[in-house]
């Protein structure tokens, strides 16, 4: 159980830094 919570946040860390560098390189 105390695993699932570390993976969880690292998903939602990489979706935010991914959702970040596309909005850097596509430009609006």
């Amino acid at each position: 159980i105390k695993f699932i919570t570390p993976v969880r946040l690292t998903l939602k860390y990489t979706c935010i830094v991914l959702y970040k560098c596309l909005n850097k390189n596509i430009p609006s």
